[in-house]
C-alpha cells in the first residue's frame, strides 16, 4: 500500500509540474500576442489609452498653465470575414489657469476628434494598413477650450512587419 501511495504522489507531482510549465508557456504566448496587438494601431482590440500633457509658463504674460487629459477609446468592429472598422475617438479634458489673462480659469471638455479607419484583418504583403475619414466636432464646453469649427479630413496608417518588428507610418491630410 505504501508503494502505491508513493507512486501516486510522484505521478501527481509530475502532472502538476507539467501543468505549471504548460500554463506558464501559455501565459507567455498570450502576453506576447497581447503585446503585438497593443503595438498595432489597427488591431482588433478594444483599448482606452490615456494621454496627459502639462504646459506651464504659457499665455500672453507667461503666467498660465494647462493640463490636458486625452481619453482615447479605440473600438474595432468586424465587417465580415476580411475587414475591420476601427473607431478611434479623442476626447480632451482640459484645465487651464490664467489664460488668456491672470485670474481667468477654464475647465471642461475640448473639441472631439473621431476617426473611422477601415483595415483588412490579415497582413497584405507584410503591411497592416488602415484608411478612412477623420472628423472634428465642435463639442467644447467653453469657447476658450475649443475652436468652434467643424472639420473633416482623410487619414490613415501603414505598419510594416519584418521579423516581428514593426515600423509605423501615419499619414493624415
Amino acid at each position: 500500500m505504501k508503494l502505491f501511495v508513493k507512486i501516486s504522489l510522484v505521478f501527481v507531482l509530475c502532472i502538476g509540474w507539467f501543468a505549471i510549465g504548460w500554463a506558464q508557456d501559455k501565459a507567455d504566448d498570450e502576453g506576447a500576442d497581447l503585446a503585438k496587438k497593443l503595438a498595432n494601431p489597427v488591431a482588433a482590440l478594444i483599448s482606452v489609452p490615456l494621454q496627459y500633457n502639462y504646459d506651464e509658463n504659457i499665455g500672453p504674460n507667461g503666467d498660465g498653465s494647462k493640463s490636458l487629459l486625452n481619453v482615447q477609446p479605440v473600438i474595432p468592429l468586424s465587417l465580415g470575414n476580411d475587414w475591420n472598422l476601427i473607431v478611434r475617438t479623442i476626447v480632451p479634458l482640459i484645465v487651464q489657469e490664467d489664460i488668456p489673462v491672470k485670474g481667468e480659469d477654464k475647465s471642461g471638455m475640448g473639441d472631439i476628434v473621431q476617426s473611422f479607419f477601415f483595415s483588412p484583418k490579415e497582413l497584405v504583403g507584410g503591411w497592416v494598413f488602415a484608411v478612412g475619414p477623420v472628423g472634428l466636432y465642435p463639442s467644447a464646453t467653453d469657447e476658450m477650450l475649443g475652436g468652434e469649427r467643424w472639420g473633416a479630413e482623410a487619414g490613415g496608417s501603414m505598419d510594416f512587419r519584418v521579423f516581428d518588428q514593426s515600423y509605423l507610418v501615419v499619414c493624415r491630410r
